[in-house]
């Protein structure tokens, strides 16, 4: 039986050809691109991760025409796919004879061919874009207004809410947020609330109401102001050792993906409560010389605790923003730091160079930490962080990096290269070295550590256009830690390689194929001790896509694990086989998703990471482990302002009988998730 669903998964989206040409197969090679990047990061991090705005915002404008005037270095590279000698040229172009009138003038742009701006044709417009100006009458014409109201929980009853029990959740299960924007291109005003499961809601402990509130309000192009911010906010200088609030990517996407983007400030209106500042923000300068100063301030959940008659912070730097019992109560908001710092920019048309520092302060020293493994973590009231970027390009190649010091003088240093080869192949690689007693705050970095600290590694991707049709992506990364780190009790080596092999058997028929392959060393529990030894994992993923009257998909996945430890002998596997059903009908605004998906793994360790269709704003990376299947239905509604999402999963499993630990055990072998939105644009 298992035999003969395999087969008919395989063989559905072939039985169901059309020559009808659709821009949805090119929009999901864009967004594969992502989709790879965020399993990467999630499997690194060790953590699941729900709301990522930068990768959220970048999904969600793929439905935008993206104005060829004013396109972002984000948006070039990863939605557009240019190289980076392409954006140099079309700067150029910009710089030299104006804003484009007409999309014909990119024909004439050196390094630019017809199939070039074929390919782009379906995602960009040409508008005016420099030094807009708005006139007060014009404001209501071309400012944008969005209303996001969200609801979720999750069905069964969990042991945290069961009333007699010792530290038991004091609010309901339910899930709420909303937001509100409003923009136009000088001006920008949001306003967000959220209540996590658990969280009480305008009683007790949370008579404010909802228990994060976010908020920002931004002015562009202000006499010499190029920006200024008041409320949250997110830095992204250089190559972020220093200041990078936000999602850094790097291994799974496509070679332009390993650098990051110096975008300066950028104002948010949250949907989650981790890297961020809340204070004030300016930009002022022009597109030669600028500065950035700021100051911000940030909360952290701890424990405090008093050592020879000081007071200490004991706990982690990291944001939850969980405040469902009396305990996480206790311990919301112990810890305040303020953030004071500046970057400045020098940039030419080939060549970009800046230095960005950070000073932070705490109210309460942080607690040296006395486990081994966290030996060089950062302790004390106050921190520096100093860096210097550059970005140099150089006929079809682009140079990059940034050098840091932190409190002690401790290094990092990251450089990197993109050489484009020939117009179907492109080559890039990325050096790394972080000291073990490197800390930077509020950086986020390319690397395999998070923080990027006690690390020393080399990247090397490459990306070749085989034909029309097909694409073939491999990197290999080779690194070390000269320090021990969390479950590796012992200074380690580690080297992970991929490929990915992407065709399309027709106008809207896709195949992806990727093998990767993971050398680590980690702890591990022998007969009669502790030791560490080496896991290899091989993960092999097959996927193939079609678009069917250009108004249905299917979608079928197969995805396989293979784990191995040096000191035994056996292997341990995990499979995961899903298909994806996906059908709007037609002039009636209503679109429905389906999936059903089986999955089995020997361990935790074997688990798969699929990426599921969510809600509008919402980023889901589902591990699937264990023993059991998986099916979830999503119904989209838009008329006109107004867009309806409902959701609705369930995950089985033939394994266990409960889910979970703790006070998120479910006494059962199921797992039910709902969720609503209704989000209005106009």
């Amino acid at each position: 039986l298992m035999k003969q669903t395999l087969l008919l998964f395989l063989l559905s989206p072939f039985l169901l050809f059309s020559q009808i040409d659709s821009t949805k197969i090119k929009i999901e090679l864009i967004e594969d691109n992502i989709h790879d990047m965020m399993e990467n990061h999630i499997e690194n991090m060790d953590e699941e991760v729900e709301d990522l705005e930068e990768v959220i915002d970048l999904i969600s404008s793929i439905e935008q025409k993206i104005n060829i005037n004013d396109v972002s270095p984000e948006m070039a590279f990863t939605l557009l796919k240019l190289t980076e000698y392409q954006y140099y040229q079309l700067l150029l172009y910009l710089e030299k004879y104006g804003e484009l009138v007409s999309v014909n003038e990119l024909y004439a742009i050196e390094g630019w061919g017809s199939e070039d701006v074929a390919r782009i044709l379906p995602f960009i417009t040409v508008e005016n874009a420099k030094n807009r100006r708005l006139k007060f009458v014009d404001w209501f014409k071309f400012t944008q207004h969005r209303l996001l109201l969200r609801y979720g929980q999750i069905v069964e009853k969990r042991s945290g809410y069961e009333r007699n029990r010792k530290n038991a959740y004091l609010g309901d299960p339910t899930h709420l947020l909303f937001r509100y924007q409003v923009s136009n291109p000088n001006f920008s005003l949001g306003i967000s609330a959220e209540k996590d499961s658990g969280e009480e809601f305008f009683r007790k402990s949370q008579k404010r109401g909802f228990d994060f509130y976010s908020f920002h309000f931004s002015i562009k192009k202000l006499w010499i102001c190029k920006n200024i911010t008041f409320g949250d906010y997110r830095l992204n200088f250089g190559q972020g050792l220093v200041l990078g609030n936000s999602f850094a990517g790097g291994k799974g996407g496509n070679v332009g993906g390993i650098r990051r983007f110096s975008v300066g400030v950028r104002p948010v209106t949250l949907l989650n409560e981790s890297r961020f500042f809340r204070g004030f923000a300016t930009e002022i300068g022009n597109t030669k010389v600028k500065g950035t100063i700021f100051y911000g301030h940030r909360f952290y959940d701890g424990k405090i605790v008093e050592t020879n008659n000081r007071k200490f912070y004991s706990g982690s730097l990291t944001v939850n923003g969980y405040h469902r019992t009396e305990k996480e109560i206790q311990k919301r908001e112990t810890l305040f730091s303020r953030n004071l710092g500046f970057n400045f920019q020098w940039n030419r048309t080939n060549c970009r160079f800046g230095m960005s520092a950070i000073y932070t302060h705490f109210n309460y020293p942080i607690l040296l930490q006395t486990t081994p493994a966290k030996k060089y973590s950062f302790s004390g009231n106050n921190h520096f962080t100093v860096g210097i970027d550059h970005q140099i390009i150089w006929k079809k190649s682009i140079l990059f990096g940034e050098i840091a010091l932190s409190r002690g003088f401790h290094l990092a240093w990251i450089e990197g290269v993109i050489v484009e080869l020939d117009p179907r192949c492109k080559f890039g690689a990325v050096f790394r070295y972080y000291d073990r007693q490197y800390a930077a705050l509020e950086g986020i970095s390319f690397g395999v550590n998070k923080p990027n600290q006690n690390e020393a590694g080399l990247f090397l991707t490459a990306e070749f256009l085989i034909g029309k049709r097909s694409e073939l992506l491999l990197h290999y990364d080779i690194y070390r830690f000269p320090w021990l780190k969390f479950l590796t009790d012992f200074p380690s080596f580690g080297n992970d390689a991929s490929i990915r092999f992407t065709t399309s058997l027709s106008r809207n028929t896709r195949m992806v194929c990727r093998y990767g392959f993971a050398k680590k060393e980690k702890n591990q529990l022998f007969d009669y001790h502790h030791g560490v030894s080496t896991m290899m994992k091989h993960k092999v993923r097959f996927s193939l896509t079609s678009a069917i009257f250009d108004f249905i998909k299917l979608k079928t996945e197969i995805d396989f694990h293979v784990t191995n430890y040096n000191k035994e002998k056996s292997l341990k596997y995990g499979a995961v086989i899903f298909q994806d059903f996906e059908a709007a009908i037609l002039n009636t605004g209503l679109k429905v998703k389906l999936r059903f998906a089986m999955f089995e793994t020997d361990s935790y360790e074997e688990r798969v990471y699929c990426y599921e269709s969510d809600l509008l704003y919402t980023f889901n990376c589902t591990p699937y482990f264990g023993r059991g299947c998986r099916f979830y239905t999503m119904l989209q509604y838009k008329y006109r302002f107004l867009e309806i999402q409902l959701r609705y999963s369930q995950t089985f499993f033939t394994d266990r009988n409960q889910i979970g630990s703790g006070l998120e055990m479910i006494d059962k072998n199921s797992k039910s998730d709902i969720k609503a939105q209704l989000y209005f644009r106009f």
